[in-house]
């Protein structure tokens, strides 16, 4: 495809957005919508004009948690016009999902996509930038087989939690906070880097009634049936709940198995490796908190806070280094314009070509 223009009105219908928006996020990251395609003014006064270049073959490592990230990588390469080379992860669920995209691919753009089952040091060496999602561990090891002058972005490990301040059973917004938190807790089976590790209340909440509440909720967003678990991760939540019960808290949990687990946990430290719908539920004051999150710092993706923001709240956890903050019940679907992790996603990969017309005096 010779034009943005032209690539965002075919991924539009393929990845459920808007042409409109793909041409906004451009002009939003690299000043212009064309900028890949024509020289566009920069410092028009010296007769500056600039235009991005994108690289010509983009990497991506794909996550095998959930399907969005890896989409999402996609879509940047496509809509830069890279030939994009993807390995897919080893979940089946995910490996389906991303081949079903690269099928749905319009003609004109199927050759800026091939999918690769394995790992080939070569797809690395031979790529301009590489985008890498996975463990920390994983990233480490990829980087090992980078080479100088490569763009890389990575995406590693990064936790994410609720904090929802003084809450009471009266409260207006009670049962809502508590569907919203099962909407947060129950996307992606609780495995990504946007899915809550924790809800942190204030001193003087109804912990026990919310913990209620949101059992409730979590069994109407749910399934009738889900999927068997492995037995490495049901062993997980079984000793997650032995060791709330361990600590003097209470466990709340389904009466079907392991559909879902709440831990009104005493203990305030955050710990995060929690999945499949196992909600710890942790009263803490905003010091306290402070406290328990220092550990993680540079790690905190997303932080659900109640709607409206407050300005307290958002200096809390911009003090702790969170990189985003939403409504509960929002974590797991941000704006496709976001910053992720913090940086740009299209400005992050391209670079420029300066070009100058004034002549000197």
């Amino acid at each position: 495809m010779k034009t943005a223009r032209q690539r965002a009105a075919l991924l539009a219908p393929v990845f459920g957005t808007k042409k409109s928006t793909l041409l906004d996020w451009l002009r939003i990251e690299l000043g212009s919508a064309d900028a890949l395609d024509r020289w566009v003014p920069h410092v028009p006064e010296i007769g500056l004009a600039s235009r991005a270049v994108a690289p010509r073959t983009l990497y991506h490592l794909c996550p095998g948690n959930v399907p969005d990230a890896g989409r999402e990588s996609l879509l940047i390469g496509l809509l830069l016009g890279s030939h994009n080379v993807a390995k897919l992860p080893r979940d089946p669920g995910v490996r389906q999902a991303l081949r079903a995209l690269a099928a749905s691919l319009p003609g004109p753009l199927q050759p800026l996509l091939t999918l690769r089952s394995a790992f080939r040091p070569a797809d690395v060496a031979r790529a301009d930038a590489v985008i890498a999602y996975g463990g920390d561990e994983a990233v480490a090891a990829l980087r090992i087989h980078l080479r100088p002058g490569q763009t890389f972005l990575a995406y590693g490990h990064r936790v994410s939690l609720l904090w929802l301040g003084l809450l009471r059973a009266e409260d207006r917004d009670f049962r809502a906070l508590a569907a919203a938190t099962a909407r947060d807790v129950a996307a992606h089976r609780q495995l990504g880097c946007l899915s809550p590790q924790a809800v942190y209340l204030a001193p003087g909440s109804d912990s026990v009634a919310f913990g209620a509440a949101l059992a409730e909720a979590l069994e109407k967003e749910l399934p009738a049936r889900l999927p068997p678990l492995p037995l490495s991760e049901a062993a997980a939540i079984r000793h997650a709940r032995q060791s709330v019960r361990a600590a003097g808290g209470q466990v709340i949990e389904s009466t079907r198995g392991l559909r879902w687990s709440i831990l009104l946990d005493p203990r305030p430290a955050f710990r995060d490796g929690f999945a499949h719908r196992t909600v710890p539920i942790r009263v803490a004051s905003p010091e306290q908190l402070k406290t328990a999150l220092r550990p993680f710092l540079g790690k905190i993706s997303t932080v659900g806070l109640r709607y409206p923001l407050s300005r307290r709240d958002e200096d809390l956890f911009l003090a702790l280094g969170a990189e985003r903050l939403c409504p509960v019940g929002q974590c797991q679907s941000p704006p496709l314009l976001r910053h992720h992790d913090g940086h740009p996603r299209l400005a992050g990969l391209v670079k420029w070509v300066d070009r100058e017309t004034l002549q000197p005096r």
